[in-house]
């Protein structure tokens, strides 16, 4: 049986758009904890907590609530993408100035990923990350 080394390891998942979303996404994330360090399991949870809460906020309207949410762990690196039907969206502009409330969390996912990238689908958004990180061998 081969390792998250040589077969990639994959969740895909469709949830609902509610608060209990953001607990079910972090609940397949801390799934990682023996293939990854602390410090990457942490900066992959922050990254799909703030992407699906976003999912959840902003992006189902009331006739399509759900999410997707894609992970993928191979050569080196968490791929993932969280999907919603909600409005399109761009990266914002600029960084929040002192004293603004919320607007982080597209700029905290981009500083904490290798890339991020935010794709229009015909039915709303796919936003898309990659983290790099050092993989621990899985014992047999």
């Amino acid at each position: 049986m081969g390792d998250v080394a040589s077969r990639p390891l994959r969740f895909d998942l469709r949830l609902p758009a509610s608060s209990i979303a953001v607990a079910a996404a972090r609940a397949v994330v801390r799934a990682f904890q023996r293939l990854v360090d602390e410090d990457s399991l942490q900066r992959v949870e922050l990254v799909v907590s703030e992407l699906v809460t976003n999912a959840v906020r902003h992006g189902s309207p009331p006739d399509a609530r759900e999410i997707g949410l894609e992970l993928v762990i191979a050569d080196g690196r968490v791929r993932g993408a969280v999907s919603d039907n909600g409005p399109h969206f761009d990266m914002p502009d600029s960084r929040p100035v002192d004293g603004q409330v919320g607007g982080f969390g597209l700029l905290i996912v981009d500083d904490l990923t290798e890339s991020l990238v935010i794709d229009r689908a015909s039915n709303g958004n796919i936003v898309r990350f990659s983290i790099l990180m050092d993989l621990r061998p899985i014992d047999q």
